[in-house]
């Protein structure tokens, strides 16, 4: 069956296709309403060289380049399993990546959860856990204060922003589903209630074709009319030697 087919079938079968297309708006209504939006609040933090490097009256800004080094380890160590299992609850997620769009050693924390509020209250978990773990990364290894490096918050999201993206990825889904579903279920459905119709035509042209009782004895009796002519004679019924048989009416 080709497009053509499937179009003339949606065509003669337009309320099989009404009725599938207002059940994959509920169900894409349902979906829409079931999953719901998640909310998300970012912030970027640079990290700092240590005082060690930078001269009293020098520029942090300016002695940023080996830092990238210690941006990366510090991301692998807050992603860890470790640590998200003390931030996050079900649900809720966040990530810690290096800011693509900068040059420096920025990193951009992302926190999403179920609700404004509760993103918020992660991201900043994440702001206050972020120096900590660097601190104790150096001190692991003995570094002294004055050569550690630092961290700042450079920006934070003042409000959160509400991410639809899940939720519209199934509500399309479902309606993707509904729509192949209708165009199948309409194409079934019509070649079935055409299948049927064409059986019952030629159920009734073959009991046209069959002579019925009343053929039969007509016929019989056109025998006897004497031709054209009309010079004939009807035979007796009453005689048992009449060529003309009688049909049973179920009585002896």
């Amino acid at each position: 069956m080709n497009l053509t087919d499937f179009g003339r079938s949606m065509l003669r079968r337009w309320y099989v296709v009404i009725i599938c297309v207002a059940l994959t708006a509920a169900g894409a209504f349902a979906v829409g309403r079931t999953v719901q939006p998640a909310y998300q609040s970012t912030a970027t933090v640079v990290l700092l060289p240590p005082p060690a490097v930078v001269t009293e009256e020098g520029n942090p800004y300016l002695f940023m380049g080996g830092l990238d080094q210690a941006l990366s380890v510090l991301s692998v160590k807050l992603n860890s399993a470790e640590v998200a299992e003390t931030l996050v609850n079900v649900g809720e997620s966040y990530e810690i990546a290096k800011d693509p769009n900068g040059p420096g050693p920025l990193i951009t924390i992302t926190a999403e959860a179920g609700s404004g509020p509760r993103s918020e209250e992660l991201r900043d978990a994440i702001l206050d856990r972020l120096p900590v773990d660097l601190k104790v990364m150096q001190d692991d290894l003995a570094v002294t204060p004055e050569s550690q490096i630092g961290a700042m918050t450079l920006v934070q999201s003042d409000e959160p922003e509400r991410m639809v993206k899940e939720q519209l990825r199934l509500v399309l889904a479902m309606a993707a589903l509904g729509l192949g579903m209708t165009v199948l279920v309409t194409g079934v459905l019509d070649r079935w209630m055409l299948a049927r119709a064409a059986r019952r035509l030629e159920r009734r042209d073959r009991d046209d074709d069959e002579p019925t009782v009343g053929d039969q004895v007509q016929e019989r009796m056109t025998g006897f009319d004497g031709g054209a002519g009309g010079g004939g004679e009807l035979p007796d019924l009453a005689d048992p030697r009449s060529p003309v048989d009688f049909v049973s009416s179920g009585q002896p």
